[in-house]
């Protein structure tokens, strides 16, 4: 029986995730997306968001709080 995937956060500082079944879509600035690349996620580029496997959303999570913190995320940066 397999258990179901971790629940993760709708935002982390101003990366916006959101559940696509087995993917997570992550739309985040430019300057954090090392971090994706880095889990294996891949760009879309029509809705401009990267799509990342399921598993591998809690690491993304961990390296993006570390990166982020609440200045940055108060300073409204474009996720465009």
């Amino acid at each position: 029986m397999r258990r179901p995937p971790p629940p993760f956060p709708d935002r982390v500082g101003s990366v916006e995730l959101v559940a696509l079944g087995r993917l997570v879509a992550v739309r985040c600035p430019a300057e954090l997306e090392h971090i994706l690349r880095r889990a294996g996620a891949k760009w879309e580029p029509d809705s401009r968001r990267w799509l990342v496997r399921r598993q591998r959303i809690a690491s993304v999570v961990r390296a993006l709080e570390a990166a982020t913190d609440r200045c940055s995320a108060a300073s409204g940066r474009s996720l465009d």
